[in-house]
């Protein structure tokens, strides 16, 4: 991955990736609806929480179908 080297991800069908890194950390991510749209976002929270920062990743934006940004994908943190 160019944002974290040392890793390496793959992703597969139904909104699975996996990503391996170092030290044998393993991570896989699994999207409900099957999407990959709020890897990027998923990742970056998780990953931050072991210490590696990925700010452009903590928002990705949603465009219509004319290309215009309508809203945003974020990670909701629980209270």
């Amino acid at each position: 991955m160019r944002s974290l080297p040392g890793w390496i991800a793959k992703g597969g069908a139904e909104g699975l990736i996996c990503l391996a890194g170092p030290g044998g950390l393993g991570v896989a991510l699994k999207t409900h609806d099957g999407a990959s749209r709020a890897h990027r976002p998923a990742l970056a929270a998780f990953l931050g929480t072991l210490g590696y920062e990925l700010p452009g990743w903590l928002v990705v934006g949603i465009d219509n179908s004319r290309g215009e940004l309508v809203g945003e994908l974020t990670i909701r943190r629980p209270e």
